[in-house]
């Protein structure tokens, strides 16, 4: 069977490595698989490398998929199944069906979130009752994600401090950062033997992050002087992106993870977290947390919400479009337990322990054998 995928697998970002892991797994189907770049960003970073799938060509395609946005779907008539992969971060309501045109052109849609795959078939299946709308597992590229990491993180000066950390950029509204920050500012104090990192995924003006952490440790001046906060410490990576040898020994070398996002898809920040038997913190809500459960994980309460940050709405099909937002007291709760609790702490790492299994025996083979029925 020929297999078409067209996804952003070269940008340097999340929905990069998510195209990436995705193209990697398909070509594992026995399929013949050829690949096309797209760039889901006017201005991406993005890689070298040209993928050896690009270079194989047929005649007659099977299956198109396109890991894309909704509004970026395109049906293609040569194809004998048109397939599109969608990973929102927020879900869809109720909306005009001119904005759906792409999707409803689709023969099957796969999505990463059980909620979202119900919200899909209460909006597209009225207008084309055909659709096929599946949930499929996640992937990550193992082989990049090596046993062990070639690099190391922590300092003589964090040599007995308990590690909690967030990958991101805390100048991005919906990553959660300022209820994150804002549990661990008044949870624990500077007599307490722990440490917040920062790991930007990508060069910030140090002049921009300096002036949020000042703005959320002001919000807490009168909960908790200045002089008594917390350690807080942001980590820059030497190039313009956090590479994946860093981002290893950030989770091998810190204790917890903690990833408030509101978005309701997979993270594989926080995949990749669990992998090296980390154990993150993180909403309740999102595809991660159904994957991997509270057995692997810190579940954190959160509520849904229309996705409007101070910068304007985000939404891509109507202005009903909601999200999950953190309660930061529920971030502290668990940053408590997290750092208290080491018999917990350590059935959860037992537990991640099988993670690498779990994602090594993931196929999606049946799936796509299934598509061409």
């Amino acid at each position: 069977m020929n297999v078409l995928f067209i996804g952003p697998y070269r940008q340097l970002d999340i929905w990069g490595r998510k195209s990436n892991a995705f193209l990697n797994s398909l070509k594992k189907t026995g399929h013949s698989i050829t690949s096309r770049p797209i760039f889901l960003s006017s201005d991406p970073n993005y890689n070298s490398y040209i993928e050896e799938a690009e270079f194989i060509k047929h005649d007659n395609y099977d299956i198109l998929i396109q890991f894309v946005l909704e509004s970026y779907t395109t049906y293609f008539g040569d194809f004998k199944k048109n397939i599109a992969f969608f990973n929102n971060d927020t879900f869809p309501n109720q909306t005009n069906v001119a904005n759906l045109v792409g999707p409803l052109l689709m023969d099957e849609i796969w999505t990463e979130n059980n909620e979202l795959k119900h919200r899909f078939e209460t909006i597209l299946t009225p207008h084309n009752s055909n659709i096929k709308i599946k949930t499929i597992d996640p992937s990550l590229n193992l082989e990049e994600l090596t046993e062990t990491p070639s690099k190391r993180f922590r300092g003589p000066e964090l040599e007995n401090r308990f590690i909690f950390y967030y990958i991101g950029n805390p100048l991005d509204d919906k990553g959660g950062f300022k209820e994150a920050l804002i549990a661990y500012l008044t949870t624990f104090s500077n007599q307490d033997l722990v440490s917040f990192m920062v790991v930007l995924e990508q060069q910030v003006a140090d002049q921009e992050i300096n002036k949020r952490l000042e703005e959320y440790a002001s919000m807490v001046d009168s909960f908790r002087p200045r002089l008594s906060q917390p350690d807080v410490k942001v980590i820059s990576p030497p190039q313009q992106v956090l590479t994946t040898e860093e981002r290893i020994a950030v989770h091998v070398d810190s204790d917890c993870m903690v990833c408030p996002n509101y978005s309701i898809g997979i993270n594989p920040n926080v995949l990749e977290a669990s992998l090296y038997q980390n154990t993150p913190i993180i909403n309740k809500g999102s595809a991660t947390y159904d994957w991997l459960g509270e057995e692997n994980t810190w579940g954190i309460d959160c509520y849904e919400d229309f996705c409007i940050t101070p910068n304007g709405l985000r939404s891509r099909f109507t202005v009903g479009e909601t999200w999950y937002r953190p309660i930061s007291k529920a971030i502290s709760t668990a940053m408590q337990s997290c750092y208290i609790n080491k018999f917990e702490r350590d059935k959860k790492r037992l537990a991640n322990s099988q993670v690498r299994q779990r994602l090594q025996s993931l196929s999606y083979k049946a799936i796509l054998d299934e598509a061409t029925i």
